[in-house]
């Protein structure tokens, strides 16, 4: 849902990041296909699995990068950058099962911290000027 109600001012940016999330959902279809059902197996099974979450992690990371320009949250930029080489990493086996899981209790960790720190926050940090929109 974030994708489809981020406030962006630039509409490229919006366009790129919905045809990231377009390109996400087939990437994950093709797995379920492929396992008939058993993502899972295919994800976490096979050593290309992991590269089939980069669209994902990408359209998480674009919209944790924004988040944290506009309301100043650095962890926002940290999971930007995680996410995509954790799976990266995890795509050349470069980490045993007990690191994999630990490193999605970490992603999963610095979500909740994000989350938690960002919705106090007053709305028109996120406004901006509005004269500046693209349509």
């Amino acid at each position: 849902m974030s994708v489809f109600f981020i406030h962006l001012y630039v509409a490229k940016f919006r366009k790129f990041l919905k045809g990231l999330y377009y390109v996400s959902l087939v990437a994950l279809l093709i797995p379920l296909v492929i396992a008939k059902g058993d993502i899972g197996s295919v994800i976490f099974g096979t050593g290309y699995g992991p590269l089939f979450l980069l669209p994902l992690s990408g359209c998480l990371g674009f919209i944790t990068a924004k988040e944290a320009f506009c309301f100043r949250l650095n962890e926002g930029y940290l999971l930007a950058i995680i996410m995509p080489v954790y799976i990266l990493i995890l795509s050349v086996r470069g980490i045993s099962p007990r690191g994999a899981a630990f490193g999605l209790i970490l992603i999963a960790g610095l979500m909740v911290l994000f989350t938690l720190r960002k919705v106090p926050m007053p709305k028109h940090y996120d406004i901006g000027d509005k004269s500046a929109y693209e349509p």
